[in-house]
């Protein structure tokens, strides 16, 4: 509904699940990560920061888009997020760039 409406790519977060992750192309699913969870607090803002973070480091514009960009930016948050939970609090928890590239890498 988001991309009908005009949004160039949308994602719904699943908690452990992962995420459904959408653009002109389609949509589609990431799985998510293993997670030992002890407070769930920011992981949303993780996860939406993990997305944007791998979106402006594409470099591409919205327009230029892929399917498989954007299942790469909700991969990416999937693991960010997955960390988030681990710790407490929104902000003390929140990871390094080589944290989620060594969880993703971990798979």
């Amino acid at each position: 509904m988001l991309i009908d409406r005009g949004a160039r790519m949308a994602f719904v977060t699943l908690g452990s699940k992962g995420a459904v992750y959408a653009n002109a192309f389609g949509v589609g699913l990431v799985s998510g990560f293993k997670a030992k969870v002890v407070d769930t607090t920011g992981a949303g803002d993780c996860f939406t920061a993990g997305a944007l973070y791998r979106f402006l480091q594409s470099g591409k514009s919205l327009d230029g888009l892929t399917q498989n960009d954007v299942c790469g930016f909700a991969d990416f948050a999937c693991a960010a997020a997955s960390i988030c939970v681990e710790g407490k609090g929104g902000i003390p928890s929140m990871p390094s760039l080589s944290q989620v590239e060594q969880r993703q890498n971990g798979r």
